[in-house]
């Protein structure tokens, strides 16, 4: 074995033990928070009578940007406050898996707004379906559970999809019910296959 092989070999070794490591980029309470997020912007929508396609996008826009910053603020501390190369390894490849398909329902977001905008109501189950293509592509190193998170991002997704034609306005349940409850699932699995609140802080 040259030298470049051992490096290459080094480096995959590097790259599976991030794997391993990934899950704990992820933690259950900054999860939980976008879950809960989603029932409050639910809450403002009902509240506000924000069923106008702008007025929805803008809120909604609002709340995933909340999330990320609650989320990636989280991610960004426990990198700064730790002095494990895995542990900044584990963040980069957590992030860089759910990178396409938010980058993908931003440009989807984008193309339906500006060109088809009365196809706004097909746009909570379309989010649903892109995200779980991210658990899924993030599913290596996370919990074997997490599989029944993406699952049920992908039917929930599919079910808001068929129910759309029929709601004559931007209704506010699908986004709770898609993510709200995705969200606090996954928020359950983190938290029970980290060993609970002893490791959740770590």
């Amino acid at each position: 074995m040259d030298a470049r092989e051992a490096l290459d070999h080094v480096e995959q070794m590097r790259e599976q033990l991030a794997r391993v490591e990934a899950f704990r980029a992820f933690r259950a309470a900054s999860t939980g928070c976008t879950g809960a997020l989603a029932f409050v912007g639910a809450a403002i929508q009902i509240h506000w009578g924000l069923d106008d396609p702008h007025d929805f996008l803008l809120l909604w826009i609002i709340v995933a940007a909340v999330s990320l910053i609650i989320v990636g603020t989280e991610m960004k501390l426990r990198v700064f406050n730790s002095d494990s190369v895995l542990v900044r390894d584990a963040t980069i490849l957590a992030a860089r898996q759910f990178v396409p398909c938010l980058v993908a329902g931003s440009m989807l977001t984008l193309a339906l707004r500006r060109f088809a905008p009365e196809t706004t109501r097909l746009l909570p189950g379309l989010w649903a379906i892109l995200f779980s293509l991210g658990i899924f592509a993030s599913r290596v190193g996370l919990p074997r559970a997490i599989t029944f998170a993406g699952a049920y991002y992908m039917l929930c997704g599919l079910f808001i999809l068929a129910a759309a034609p029929s709601q004559p306005t931007l209704e506010a349940w699908p986004m709770p019910l898609s993510f709200g409850v995705g969200q606090l699932l996954i928020a359950g699995i983190l938290y029970f296959t980290s060993g609970g609140r002893h490791h959740e802080f770590d």
